[in-house]
């Protein structure tokens, strides 16, 4: 009985692990039936003792999941991007596997092209998108580059 209360308590503290997967869209699998669901927006609950996901874009669509029949949460990590959450859990037909992952390409940081400052929120990007001229070194090519505040003031300095 004290080990079936000490599996309960660590699925229920390893269900914190979905935390990650709040607001962003994710795919919820059953790997049984390989049916797959889109969550746009995704969320979670445990009310009446029930693991409940859902969509916060599409109210109706619902996952209850018992917590006392889950009997084990797997594939713990923190990176959103590459992780696979499995809950396994028993029904009324037996054991169940709900992959949950998320359905979202990692974001990929834009960055100063001279320094490689990461831009944040709130930053100042320059943009500089010029056609060579006839006769430069960089005739007839596109020239396309980010530059940060600093990067620009050192290069409006420079005249």
């Amino acid at each position: 009985m004290l080990n079936l209360i000490s599996n309960s308590i660590s699925n229920l503290t390893n269900l914190n692990h979905i935390n990650q997967f709040v607001n962003h869209k994710v795919e919820v699998t059953t790997r049984e039936s390989r049916i797959t669901f889109n969550y746009y927006d995704f969320n979670y609950d445990i009310c009446d003792n029930d693991l409940v996901l859902m969509d916060e874009y599409d109210k109706d669509c619902r996952v209850y999941i018992p917590l006392n029949e889950i009997t084990l949460v797997t594939n713990l990590t923190d990176d959103l991007y590459t992780t696979v959450v499995d809950i396994k859990y028993k029904d009324e037909f037996g054991n169940k596997i709900l992959s949950i992952c998320c359905a979202e390409s990692k974001p990929i940081p834009v960055t100063c092209d001279k320094c490689g400052y990461v831009f944040g929120d709130g930053d100042q990007i320059w943009w500089i998108n010029q056609i060579g001229e006839y006769g430069s070194v960089y005739d007839g090519e596109n020239i396309s580059k980010k530059l940060c505040d600093s990067c620009v003031e050192i290069l409006m300095d420079e005249e």
